[in-house]
């Protein structure tokens, strides 16, 4: 029998040789964040839109990274709430990968990673042009909400679940290895 892995929110957890940050658990499963952005992309790059998630040039920036190194098996669906910041009851959109929301990053503060630059998040300030973001600056981890235009470039850090009932946990000397479980699978 194996050993037990524990993890706590702030442990990194290593997938395909990308680093996370686990923040906690949404549903028995293990909400993380890339521990470094994947690049610095425009909110949207058309300013005439609307600011709305799914149908930006971010989402379809944090798709292609899921499509190219998560494995889709141990990932489970995250319920994204695109209610504008301070607000509740508004729109939801479900992908296996996306960004977190402005009350995520107020709610996991002491565990983000330190980014050195401002992020942008899934919730929208308000309509038009404007989008939030999370700024992550110095050694003290100072964090705070800022406003930025939709169409300015700002770190993407993607977020994710990974689905408990199809990992495999393994320590190593960087971290926590995150795998697909095959032992779990179901033969027909």
């Amino acid at each position: 029998m194996g050993e037990t892995i524990t993890i706590k929110s702030g442990d990194i957890i290593k997938h395909n040789g990308i680093n996370f940050v686990f923040l906690g658990r949404v549903d028995g499963n293990l909400l993380c964040v890339t521990r470094k952005t994947i690049g610095s992309y425009p909110f949207d790059d058309v300013q005439e839109r609307t600011n709305f998630y799914p149908d930006s040039s971010v989402c379809t920036v944090v798709k292609r990274f899921a499509e190219q190194h998560l494995d889709s098996r141990i990932l489970a669906p995250m319920d994204m709430d695109l209610s504008p910041y301070g607000e509740s009851g508004g729109r939801h959109f479900t992908d296996i990968c996306g960004l977190l929301s402005s009350k995520q990053c107020q709610k996991y503060k002491n565990f983000l990673p330190n980014w050195h630059n401002h992020v942008w998040t899934l919730t929208p300030l308000g309509s038009g042009g404007r989008s939030r973001g999370a700024e992550v600056v110095g050694w003290a981890r100072w964090r705070e909400l800022h406003c930025g235009y939709a169409w300015y470039s700002h770190g993407v850090a993607p977020a994710c679940l990974f689905a408990s009932e199809h990992l495999k946990l393994r320590r190593e000397a960087q971290g926590i290895v995150v795998e697909y479980d095959d032992s779990k699978e179901v033969s027909e």
